[in-house]
């Protein structure tokens, strides 16, 4: 990214400077000279869009068009962000984020899914990528005034009241996917990876509605008593590979999640009758009750089997993400039940 040099903020100032007195300025007045100036001085063939954002290069994509947010509500893509002064605020490239000592293994670093409806999207990026192909690319300046997800009518309104602070930033944003049904798209993702990985295992396999339970080796048939403690080792991952938490020593170390605050080792389960409904199950794991997919696996597991069970995120951590795990992330889990060491 090109630098912004020390002259146009001096140029601003005498602008502020030079206004004459009593004339009422606007909050965005001196941004909006400034990024006037910037555009001209590096990118000067540069489009304006009709918010106000500029478009600084394009690649049309060969699929279909975004489409409006009512038919296409979710979008996945990768992009990254920086300041105008070239540092990096973000990337969904790993690469890019650890040559810039960003990457943290506590937070997920990967294709972003953006939710459109309901002004969930900022407007300044709702503009462009409304207007995007899947495959395609898009490099645009978005002013700080546009990163906002209050709506008005017109440019003006945003310029007026919306204060742009230090927020304006340049993204490039490659739209991967338009996504109508996302439940869908996460249970042919997981069909996907079935069939390569599991061929054995059709995606109308589930055990229940998006989850499905694979044995490693040959099943156990003894079952664990309710009530009854007993003990896992686990790992989780995305479906990328991205291994975002396990309880084994070894394995954390060797996907950078290790912790000398953690004790690792196998984890206390125990099934038991629910309090509310005699014909249901609770499952407490390690003290805690853990997401419903999980919860899932567990009160299926026999005694010293091993198992895989791969389930989208209506079963786990749903449109929030937590930490690693991003929005409507199907997750897979390895789930062994062992003996206490």
């Amino acid at each position: 990214m090109k630098k912004v040099v020390l002259f146009w903020l001096a140029a601003a100032t005498i602008l502020l400077g030079g206004c004459a007195k009593g004339v009422k300025t606007g909050i965005n007045d001196a941004a909006k000279r400034y990024i006037e100036a910037y555009v001209q001085t590096y990118y000067p063939t540069a489009r304006a869009t009709a918010l106000g954002s500029y478009i600084i290069d394009s690649r049309t994509g060969s699929g279909p068009a975004a489409g409006d947010a009512d038919s296409y509500p979710y979008l996945y893509v990768d992009y990254s962000a920086w300041t105008l002064d070239g540092q990096l605020i973000y990337s969904t490239d790993v690469d890019l984020m650890k040559k810039t000592g960003l990457y943290s293994t506590s937070t997920f670093c990967g294709p972003a899914m953006w939710f459109r409806t309901n002004d969930n999207l900022m407007v300044g990026l709702d503009e462009i990528v409304s207007s995007m192909n899947e495959g395609g690319e898009v490099t645009a300046l978005i002013p700080g005034w546009l990163a906002t997800k209050t709506r008005y009518k017109t440019a003006k309104e945003y310029i007026e009241n919306v204060d742009a602070s230090s927020s304006t930033a340049i993204y490039n944003i490659r739209l991967v996917n338009r996504i109508s049904d996302v439940a869908k798209w996460q249970v042919d993702s997981i069909g996907r990876y079935l069939s390569h990985n599991f061929p054995f295992k059709s995606v109308s396999d589930s055990s229940a509605n998006g989850l499905y339970i694979i044995p490693v080796d040959t099943p156990s048939q003894e079952k664990i008593p309710l009530d009854t403690a007993f003990y896992v080792n686990y790992i989780g991952r995305l479906l990328d590979g991205t291994v975002f938490d396990t309880n084994i020593k070894d394995t954390a170390k060797v996907y950078g999640l290790y912790s000398s605050s953690r004790t690792y080792g196998p984890t206390s389960v125990k099934v038991s009758k629910s309090s509310e409904d005699e014909n249901e199950t609770t499952v407490s794991f390690g003290g805690s009750t853990p997401i419903t997919g999980f919860a899932y696996a567990l009160k299926k597991i026999h005694k010293n089997e091993k198992i895989v069970t791969i389930f989208y995120s209506n079963h786990g951590y749903g449109a929030n993400g937590t930490g690693s795990i991003p929005a409507y992330s199907p997750l897979r889990f390895d789930i062994e039940a062992v003996e206490k060491k």
